[in-house]
């Protein structure tokens, strides 16, 4: 976020009154003392009717139910690895072999902890989820269900994104901690409950390993898997 915007919102901070910044961006900033603002809204680029959004949820109207679709820096200046590796070189590209994924374990990006996680997003109301379940066993073809209960625990009605990760605590190659791999939708008024019942192929579970000369080939691994629901988890096993 520019200086000169960073100094304005401190200003209107110092009188007392509470402030709700907007921040119309394509990309996450560095908020700086916005992120002590009581209201904060990311509004992206929208176009003609983008005030008259804004305006429906800063007033009430909407109830906010977006998520964040990326991870937002913690630090204004978050450089990606360097994956050239000291290029140029005067012998032209050297080939370079990796036995994880480049900045994963030191150096740029290790321990990193962002402002605000991917899938981050607050309501006017409140949601809680119980009782997740999920089928046992399944083949490398096979789909995995999902169960699960939501239930608004606020004083109005709202629309609450639910989503499923997968977690694989053991793995030839390098995966990711979390995979999103299903998410559902659902509006509850003040004190309803509804049961969600959402599955996902176990294909989007696939990893490429020994990809060294592009030649291999994705393929679902089998073994535990763990499937994850807000701090719920249940595992299951692909054979």
């Amino acid at each position: 976020m520019p200086a000169d915007q960073k100094a304005l919102i401190s200003a209107l901070q110092a009188t007392g009154k509470p402030v709700i910044v907007v921040v119309i961006a394509g990309r996450p900033l560095g908020l700086g003392p916005a992120l002590k603002a009581p209201g904060l809204l990311m509004a992206y680029q929208g176009s003609t009717e983008a005030g008259a959004a804004v305006a429906d949820v800063l007033f009430g109207r909407v109830n906010p139910s977006g998520r964040l679709p990326v991870s937002w820096p913690s630090e204004a200046d978050a450089p990606g690895g360097d994956f050239c590796g000291g290029c140029p070189s005067p012998l032209g590209d050297q080939p370079k072999f990796f036995d994880q994924l480049p900045d994963t374990a030191s150096g740029q990006g290790h321990g990193y902890n962002p402002q605000f996680p991917f899938g981050s997003g607050l309501s006017y109301t409140t949601f809680q989820t119980s009782g997740l379940s999920v089928t046992g066993t399944v083949g490398r073809n096979g789909n995995v269900g999902v169960t699960v209960t939501v239930s608004n625990t606020g004083t109005r009605a709202g629309t609450e994104v639910v989503p499923v990760y997968a977690h694989q605590p053991v793995s030839d190659v390098v995966v990711p901690p979390q995979r999103l791999v299903a998410f559902a939708r659902v509006t509850l008024d003040p004190g309803q409950s509804k049961v969600l019942h959402l599955s996902f192929p176990a294909s989007v579970l696939a990893v490429t390993p020994g990809d060294i000369d592009a030649t291999a080939v994705p393929q679902v691994e089998t073994g535990a898997y763990q499937a994850q629901v807000g701090s719920a988890t249940a595992s299951f096993t692909v054979r």
